[in-house]
């Protein structure tokens, strides 16, 4: 999974909600259990307000 943040961004955070929320909802949404995952997480130094901002309801995947 990519996933790209500011550098504003709260890593620890991010990491948290992705093993909470993400991939649970992922492993539900495959109808399997994730056995193993991979996070690609890029920092960019744009700001929120010049990049897209994208909101989802379920699981983005790349």
């Amino acid at each position: 999974m990519k996933v790209t943040v500011n550098d504003r961004a709260d890593v620890r955070e991010l990491l948290r909600q992705l093993e909470t929320s993400t991939l649970p909802d992922l492993a539900t949404a495959l109808e399997a259990p994730l056995t193993r995952s991979r996070a690609q997480i890029d920092v960019t130094g744009r700001s929120q307000s010049t990049g897209t901002v994208v909101r989802s309801t379920g699981t983005v995947l790349q």
